[in-house]
């Protein structure tokens, strides 16, 4: 082999070692409240001829309460998964003849509702992804985690200047907040009572309150 074909081997060989990349999966993190439900990706990067698939998703059950997995690749037709709650592991199992790519792509979501607090959310022992010709693929896992999202007001209530007989309508904006309860104070705010939906209030569990036909003894 003369000179110039050294070179151009080298150089090839050099741009596939610099090209290759190891194969990742990885568990999203989400900030939710307490009372939501949450869709928690699992997304694959660099997963090329992927002809079968165990994956095993440990979580806490005091924080979550598994669903169901949603939005599953078109891929991974006939996918089939279990909760195993004396383990509290989510089991799932997939193969096919036609193999699966994720250059960077979601797989599924899993679907939790959350109960309290924040837990990881893992990939347990056990997962294993091979190729079409049943060799086993060097994946490196990722976990994920639901983070405990306390609600915050983020525009307060303004004050509403109106006649007797008029409308008025208060409202606050708040990202995070799944439930809302309006209170009344007729002493300055030294004591406040529930509101409840009537002829004159309406909307008192909703981040917008309305008040219909405003009587005088309402300043």
């Amino acid at each position: 082999m003369n000179r110039y074909s050294w070179i151009l081997f080298f150089l090839f060989f050099v741009n596939i070692s610099l090209s290759a990349q190891n194969a990742t999966l990885t568990i999203g993190t989400e900030k939710k409240c307490a009372g939501q439900e949450v869709l928690l990706n699992i997304n694959g990067v660099d997963l090329s001829d992927v002809g079968a698939l165990t994956l095993y998703i440990d979580f806490d059950p005091n924080t979550l309460t598994f669903i169901s997995l949603e939005n599953i690749d078109p891929q991974f037709e006939g996918l089939s998964y279990n909760y195993l709650p004396e383990v509290h592991r989510i089991a799932m199992a997939w193969s096919n003849v036609t193999p699966a790519g994720f250059p960077d792509t979601k797989l599924f979501d899993l679907k939790f509702q959350v109960n309290e607090g924040g837990c990881p959310v893992s990939f347990g022992a056990g997962c294993e992804i091979v190729n079409s010709n049943f060799k086993l693929i060097d994946v490196n896992y990722v976990n994920g985690a639901l983070v405990q999202r306390n609600p915050t007001i983020t525009t307060q209530p303004e004050n509403v200047t109106t006649t007797e007989e008029k409308n008025a309508s208060f409202y606050v904006i708040s990202a995070d907040a799944t439930d809302y309860q309006w209170e009344t104070s007729m002493d300055g705010g030294a004591n406040w009572d529930l509101v409840s939906d009537d002829v004159i209030f309406n909307g008192s569990q909703s981040s917008q309150l309305n008040l219909t036909a405003v009587p005088i003894e309402f300043n």
